[in-house]
């Protein structure tokens, strides 16, 4: 807060001046034989200044009189500055401020089928409506590819086979919060041969598959494995704990015919909470897919914007991408997964795999133009790219190793329409969650 200023000696000086051609006298019954005024009250009427009685009529110099603490500092004093008088003007405007460049709201979306989303977070899954954008509590959006459940009761083990195990159903309740969840106890036999064992599925020639399912441990935490047929034996998996929040669980192998679980070696009962069993064709786990009596197949999301916008065209922005799949599950799929594609799949940002890798590539007039060192990453680790066209540079972090900046010459990308999470024949779909772009680089 500014300090109140002191009145002027010039004003003091005049005010005495003036005090002396007052016709007011000093109240000698108060003052005894005193000559000069100490206060007011020495005065017979009029006030005290500097040991002289004054007037009222006449202007005593006090501050309150002089317009001094009226509010308004001296004009030009610099005294209501909230700055020093001298301090440097503002900088210039330097363009709009960061904030997102795109909504996905506001895109023109189709999906012909329902779709899921589990939060491994909360243990929760939210089901989509056909049609409906799978748009998370970010603002990112989760778009996938095509893929198809194999098996035909997603949410109904009590036709599956049971060895030393027994299931009851609907007793607990499934992560989309309905009372759907089967409650399954393996048997106290001393090992790993109590199972649950769903049917087999797909055709006789069955390639690279991934089999999923939901568990939780309605008694806080419990040790399983699953279980599965493949190769014409009955095989398992490694020691799965889990606590009392669902969690899914995936494996991943060549010739996998069925989907089950089962008790791990320990000898002790086992009881489990079960739900949303999934086989499905590919190196890793796309989101839930549920089923009734029929297998289902989820249809790929489409995300179009009629432009893109100015800000990603030739200016830097960011943008935080989820992959579904791990680097090496990516890897070993092979292909390349749509990011952004600008009017065509020539103009685009791209998770390519190539010689045994995979890397965030921004491909321009057909071929890659500049691309990342080798990333490697878990499914739905949190990667941040930035891409800058005008001066030529691609940079990453996030990933457990590849992070860092490369740089080629600059270029611009086309402002037709944007394609979100696939190319515009619908090839090479992103499997995974996109965040919104954001003006400005890392």
């Amino acid at each position: 807060m500014l300090s109140r200023p002191r009145m002027p000696a010039s004003v003091a000086a005049a005010a005495l001046l003036l005090s002396l051609a007052s016709s007011c006298t000093l109240n000698r019954s108060g003052a005894g034989t005193a000559v000069e005024c100490r206060r007011d009250t020495d005065c017979e009427s009029g006030f005290c200044v500097n040991g002289t009685c004054i007037g009222e009529s006449v202007d005593s110099g006090r501050p309150e009189d002089s317009g001094l603490d009226s509010g308004a500092p001296v004009e030009d004093s610099g005294l209501d500055a909230q700055v020093p008088p001298d301090a440097p003007p503002p900088p210039p405007d330097s363009g709009p401020p960061p904030g997102p460049l795109l909504d996905y709201a506001e895109a023109t979306f189709t999906r012909g089928s329902v779709a899921t989303w589990f939060d491994p977070a909360t243990g929760t899954l939210t089901r989509y409506a056909v049609h409906e954008p799978r748009i998370l509590a970010d603002g990112s959006i989760y778009v996938e590819g095509e893929r198809t459940n194999f098996v035909l009761d997603s949410e109904a083990f009590e036709s599956w086979f049971t060895d030393d195990s027994t299931v009851t159903a609907n007793l607990d309740v499934a992560p989309d919060g309905a009372r759907t969840a089967e409650r399954w106890v393996a048997l106290d036999d001393g090992g790993a041969r109590a199972f649950l064992l769903g049917g087999p599925w797909g055709g006789a020639s069955r390639p690279t598959a991934t089999i999923s399912i939901f568990a939780a441990a309605p008694g806080g935490s419990e040790t399983f494995r699953q279980y599965w047929r493949g190769a014409g034996t009955h095989q398992f998996g490694e020691d799965r704990t889990v606590g009392a929040g669902w969690e899914r669980f995936t494996v991943t192998r060549e010739d996998m015919e069925r989907n089950g679980v089962a008790q791990a070696t320990t000898a002790a009962a086992r009881m489990l909470s079960i739900w949303g069993a999934q086989a499905e064709e590919g190196h890793f786990a796309s989101q839930y897919i549920p089923t009734a009596g029929l297998r289902e197949t989820r249809a790929a999301d489409t995300v179009v914007f009629g432009a893109a916008p100015a800000g990603m065209t030739s200016g830097p922005w960011t943008v935080e991408l989820a992959p579904g799949a791990s680097s090496e599950a990516i890897v070993a799929a092979g292909g390349s997964w749509t990011v952004f594609e600008f009017g065509s799949i020539d103009e685009s940002v791209r998770l390519r795999v190539g010689a045994g890798a995979v890397r965030v590539s921004v491909r321009t007039s057909g071929s890659p133009h500049v691309e990342t060192m080798p990333l490697t990453f878990d499914a739905h680790q949190v990667l941040t790219v930035s891409v800058d066209p005008s001066a030529g540079r691609l940079t990453v972090a996030g990933a457990s190793s590849g992070n860092g900046t490369t740089s080629a010459s600059a270029w611009t990308f086309p402002a037709g329409p944007l394609r979100v999470g696939s190319g515009a024949p619908g090839l090479e779909s992103y499997f995974g969650a996109i965040g919104r772009p954001s003006r400005g680089g890392m």
